[in-house]
């Protein structure tokens, strides 16, 4: 840590990084920067704010001069009694993709803390927090608060207090983050009246009455009980009167770190009850937590927060709990009754109706349709066997759901599978050249399709095997009416009432099919075979081809800070389609056998490029950029830190081939943490021009420009055009480490 004075004013470097992307500091480092913050704040921390004002200490984003986090005082009332008690709020205002940390970070968090000065026999209560949300730091969750957030304290005057003016002060101290982590500390104040009668403060109304909503109570709507599992608490929610009748996105935030934040909490329901699943850290985890993870305590005490409302009337999106495992009744389970076959039946009859299942159905129908006159038999053991194919696929499916709950003590959920970066990319691709095929870039044959003159010969048979399978991976990311109750309690049967109930589900989806194949006459009344097919099915892929539209945004939000993996995404794509035009265009049978060949070999090669590209491979190193302002770069330099400066557009190829060969790079990333070289990004994908005066000063006037500052230079040195790993580490070398 190094301290400098400069103006009068006290100017820190704290050289730690208090939140590396993929490691977690100790908790002893904590204590060291939780002490450094607070010799410093003694030290400079002099300023402070009247009334609707704030004044900031620590904290302040070096790109901007402005604080990550601002801090307010707000009183509920203007003019108080002696001896009242009122409440105050702490307005805590964060930038845009900034957080501070609740009472319970999480993790190895700094959470905020709150100090008063008050008047003499003035007395404050304790902290009334606010529920937080489940907000990542790089890829570290934490339990945390963005944009703008109260936190309430009952404050009580002195009973011999006199009618005047009177001061309240607070130190509010925070750690902001975004994807690196600064420490940050404000005092804020306000004057209030003591009068003979209290005055309430008609401006921050409705401040209050929004602040009290958001904090946690108890409701008799609601009997909760908890129970140990295997791998942590099971919360069992039963609803009385008065209480939601559906649930959505329901997270506990437990007062004390002993829930792993890193694990999903999964919610179900079983028959009338709802049942969160909190996983608890193993102890390789804990390890790996750097003494973050704390012990049970033996009651699970903190806030139940729901999307919405936990009442059926009002609003109360928070619960305080405060439960010992052990005393919970047992789980109504639900039992295998025809009603519930019912559903399930009805559920996979309807998910034939859903987009992502349409087109296989017309495609089918169009396999009976131009069997039209062929032998009976052999239409009804086609209908049977893509039947059987719907059957094993969902036995499967339902196996690898008993095995995950049974054996490894998971709560599994349906389409949980889209929560996996690899299976929507799998998926997506398989859809892609589904649509592709049918579109006319290529035939991809019997197996895939089922469909076409070659359906009634043997071969054809099991090309309707798989076309049953296909059926059924493309129904995983649909929930039809009436499915999804079925499959919670599916779900929650015992093993082989929850194959019944799945086989139910399939013989729903498959029986338009079956029903087809069973009574040959049915074909008779479709459409004869014609031209028109080939533009239903074409036709058809354009259904596919927006089931993968949705997939690729799906597949995007599972990467939301790294847009990265949606161009690579987009890019293989591309690769994927040349795969696909090449293979239709050369491996045709009138080709001669090594034009076929070399077709498919080529195809091969560029599908699994294509795949390869497309791959979300994990980013374990990244250059950690700030936003680009000339202040911002000129404030970096008077602290010594050498500064490189980027600026690019996101619709500049030759940046994106420059950062691709550095911007993760590990030796990178390391030599500039241990040189404290500072990067800037100066984003021009939409014009600016204070960027575009910047490159002219050195004589350019289009991206790619990379600019190196070193401390005490007037200018910069301009870099290559191009240039990757290599280069910068050369350049960066020649500076001494950071102190």
């Amino acid at each position: 840590m190094n301290l400098r004075l400069a103006d009068g004013l006290l100017s820190v470097n704290l050289h730690i990084s208090c939140f590396p992307m993929h490691t977690f500091t100790h908790r002893q480092s904590q204590g060291l920067l939780k002490s450094a913050i607070l010799f410093v704040i003694a030290l400079g921390s002099a300023a402070h704010a009247q009334f609707g004002t704030q004044s900031y200490g620590l904290g302040e984003d070096p790109a901007s001069n402005e604080p990550q986090v601002s801090a307010a005082l707000i009183s509920e009332y203007t003019t108080v009694t002696a001896g009242q008690t009122f409440t105050v709020a702490i307005e805590l205002k964060h930038q845009d993709h900034w957080h501070s940390y609740w009472r319970n970070s999480g993790g190895p968090s700094l959470p905020t803390e709150v100090q008063w000065e008050l008047p003499e026999g003035w007395t404050a209560g304790e902290l009334q927090w606010a529920s937080p949300k489940l907000i990542p730091t790089g890829d570290v969750n934490g339990y945390a608060y963005e944009e703008t957030v109260y936190l309430l304290t009952d404050i009580t005057a002195a009973a011999s207090a006199s009618n005047g003016n009177a001061a309240i002060k607070a130190i509010v101290d925070w750690q902001a983050c975004k994807v690196q982590c600064v420490p940050g500390t404000s005092k804020p104040s306000l004057t209030i009246n003591v009068g003979d009668s209290a005055v309430i403060n008609a401006t921050a109304t409705d401040t209050f009455i929004a602040a009290r909503q958001d904090l946690p109570s108890t409701s008799d709507a609601w009997a909760i009980s908890a129970r140990e599992t295997a791998t942590g608490f099971e919360l069992i929610l039963t609803p009385q009167e008065g209480a939601a009748t559906e649930l959505e996105g329901v997270q506990f935030f437990p007062y004390v770190n002993f829930i792993n934040p890193q694990k999903p909490q999964t919610l179900t329901k079983t028959g009338e009850n709802w049942v969160l699943s909190l996983p608890t850290f193993t102890p390789e985890e804990a390890d790996k937590f750097e003494n973050a993870a704390e012990k049970f305590p033996g009651t699970l005490r903190g806030d139940l927060v729901v999307n919405g409302s936990w009442l059926a009337e009002g609003t109360q999106p928070s619960l305080r709990i405060n439960v010992t495992p052990g005393d919970a009744p047992a789980v109504a389970v639900p039992s295998l009754s025809l009603g519930l076959l019912g559903i399930a039946f009805l559920g996979g009859l309807i998910l034939n109706l859903m987009p992502c299942v349409f087109p296989v159905i017309g495609l089918k129908i169009m396999g009976f349709v131009n069997q039209a006159g062929e032998d009976r038999k052999k239409i009804a053991m086609h209908g049977i066997i893509f039947t059987l194919g719907v059957l094993v696929s969902f036995w499967a499916l339902v196996g690898a759901l008993q095995i995950l709950r049974e054996v490894f003590g998971q709560d599994p959920t349906w389409g949980r599978q889209l929560q996996e970066p690899w299976f929507v990319l799998g998926l997506v691709i398989l859809l892609f050249i589904f649509s592709l095929s049918l579109v006319g870039v290529m035939e991809i044959g019997i197996g895939a399709t089922g469909v076409g003159g070659k359906l009634t010969r043997k071969s054809g048979l099991t090309g309707t095997f798989f076309s049953g399978v296909f059926a059924t991976v493309v129904a995983t990311p649909c929930a039809a009416p009436f499915l999804a109750p079925a499959l919670g309690a599916a779900m929650a049967l015992p093993v082989i009432p929850s194959f019944i109930a799945f086989t139910a589900i399939a013989l729903g989806l498959a029986m338009p099919y079956l029903v087809l194949s069973a009574f040959p006459q049915l074909v008779d009344l479709l459409p004869k075979p014609g031209a028109w097919m080939e533009t239903f099915k074409q036709l058809m892929s354009f259904l596919l081809f927006a089931t993968v539209a949705y997939l690729v945004w799906v597949f995007a939000t599972l990467f939301p800070d790294d847009s990265s993996y949606l161009r690579n995404l987009l890019f293989g794509l591309v690769v994927i389609s040349l795969a696909c035009y090449v293979y239709g265009r050369w491996s045709a049978p009138w080709r001669p056998k090594k034009t076929r060949v070399i077709g498919i070999v080529t195809a091969v090669l560029l599908l699994l490029g294509g795949s390869y590209l497309s791959w979300p491979s994990k980013h374990d190193y990244k250059v950690d950029w700030q936003t680009w302002s000339p202040g911002a770069v000129e404030q970096a330099l008077a602290d010594g830190h050498p500064v490189f400066v980027d600026f690019t557009a996101s619709w500049c190829v030759t940046c994106l081939a420059n950062k691709g060969r550095y911007e993760h790079n590990q030796e990178v990333v390391e030599l500039m943490e241990q040189k404290g070289i500072v990067a800037f990004k100066a984003d021009n994908t939409k014009k600016r021009e204070d960027i575009t005066r910047a490159m002219a000063a050195y004589g350019r006037a289009a991206v790619p420009v990379n600019l190196l500052f070193t401390p005490g230079k007037p200018e910069a040195e301009l870099l290559d055009e191009t240039f990757g790993a290599s280069y910068l580490k050369e350049k960066f070398s020649v500076f001494p480490d950071a102190e």
